[in-house]
């Protein structure tokens, strides 16, 4: 009866440190998804701050790009008017 019983608790004993061992992995596991977490966030962080100003600039770009056309159909227009008030079609 006693032999039966040291049996048990060392069969125990044994699913126990397999458990143990399992958690260790998992841990190891844990900490690395951490560390790639924080790795992530660093480098979220740095492309960031370096998009920031190429939005501030292009911002600044597509005002310039607005003004520029707005230009260039005003000197269109105004070159069809004189063009069709000075040639037009005269009957």
């Amino acid at each position: 009866m006693d032999e039966a019983w040291t049996n048990r608790v060392e069969e125990k004993l044994d699913k126990l440190s397999e458990a143990v061992i399992d958690l260790a992995r998992i841990e190891e596991r844990v900490v690395g998804i951490i560390k790639q977490t924080n790795e992530n966030k660093e480098a979220i962080g740095e492309i960031i701050v370096r998009l920031a100003p190429l939005e501030n600039s292009s911002l600044t770009n597509g005002q310039k790009l607005r003004f520029s056309e707005r230009v260039f159909w005003i000197v269109v227009t105004a070159t069809m008017g004189y063009f069709f008030s000075n040639y037009g079609m005269t009957k």
